[in-house]
C-alpha cells in the first residue's frame, strides 16, 4: 500500500491511499459526507486484481480542513478528483465508485461529459439539495446551529460540510446528456433521497434504476446484494 498526499495551488493537501498497486486495472472510491476513504476498507479484499484507490475529499479525514473554502461545493471536489487521476498517474480505470456525497462529484463530471473510467457507478446521489427528505434536512441544519456556537476549527469545518448538504446540488435533468460514458446508478428502497429523479436520470444513460431492497442509505455499504451487483461487472 502507497499512501500520501495531492499538492493543490492552495496549499490544501488531499489525502490518498493506493493498494495492488501492480492491479491490472483501476478502481477509485469515492466517499460521502462526513466520511472518509476508510468507509471502503471492507471492500478491499472483494477486487484482488484491481489497483485501488482510495482520496479523502477535501474536510474530510486526513485531508486539509475546508476553512479556505466556505462555499465548498461539488465542482471545486469534482476538480480535486482530476487532480488525483493527473498527479497519480491513474490510467485504465475501470470503474469509479461514488457514495452519496462522492456519487455527487460523478453527477458534476457528467454534467462536463467528462469520460474518466469505463463506467462511473452512483450510489445514492441527489440531483438537488431539496431531494433530500425532510427529516435529513432538519436534522442537518439542527447540526449546523449548534456547531456555529461553538467556532472550533473542526466545528467550522464540520458546518461547512453541512451547508455543501444544504447548499449544494442544483441540477437538472438537462444538464446531463448521453456521451457514451457507462453510468449505473443504484439506491435503497428505503433512501434519504428521492428516486424519481435517479429513475429519470438513469434513462438519459439508458439504464434501470437498480434498487436494494430491505436497508436504508446509512446502510447500503454493508449490503451483500449490493457487493453482488458491483461484483459482476
Amino acid at each position: 500500500m502507497v499512501k500520501g498526499f495531492l499538492s493543490k495551488v492552495d496549499d490544501d493537501q488531499i489525502y490518498y491511499e493506493i493498494y495492488n498497486l501492480q492491479g491490472a486495472s483501476t478502481i477509485i472510491f469515492l466517499h460521502g459526507n462526513r466520511e472518509s476513504g476508510k468507509i471502503f476498507y471492507p471492500w478491499l479484499k472483494y477486487f484482488p486484481q484491481d489497483k485501488i484507490v482510495l482520496l479523502d475529499t477535501l474536510g474530510h479525514g486526513r485531508s486539509s480542513l475546508a476553512l479556505k473554502h466556505p462555499k465548498l461545493n461539488f465542482a471545486d471536489l469534482a476538480e480535486d478528483l482530476l487532480l488525483a487521476v493527473a498527479q497519480l498517474q491513474l490510467t485504465n480505470i475501470r470503474f469509479i465508485l461514488g457514495y452519496s456525497d462522492g456519487a455527487n462529484i460523478l453527477l458534476e463530471l457528467l454534467t462536463r461529459k467528462i469520460k474518466l473510467a469505463d463506467k462511473f457507478i452512483l450510489i445514492s446521489p441527489n440531483l438537488d439539495n431539496k431531494d433530500l427528505k425532510p427529516a435529513l434536512l432538519r436534522q442537518i441544519k439542527r447540526s449546523s446551529f449548534f456547531r456555529k456556537l461553538c467556532k472550533t476549527r473542526n466545528n467550522r469545518n464540520k458546518t461547512i460540510l453541512n451547508n455543501l448538504m444544504l447548499q449544494e446540488p442544483h441540477y437538472n435533468l438537462g444538464d446531463f446528456v448521453d456521451y457514451l460514458q457507462e453510468v449505473m446508478i443504484i439506491a435503497s428502497d428505503h433512501d434519504c433521497v428521492s428516486l424519481a429523479p435517479l429513475r429519470a436520470l438513469g434513462k438519459i444513460y439508458h439504464q434501470e434504476l437498480i434498487i436494494i431492497a430491505h436497508t436504508n442509505h446509512f446502510n447500503l455499504l454493508k449490503n451483500s446484494q449490493l457487493w453482488d451487483t458491483i461484483q459482476k461487472l
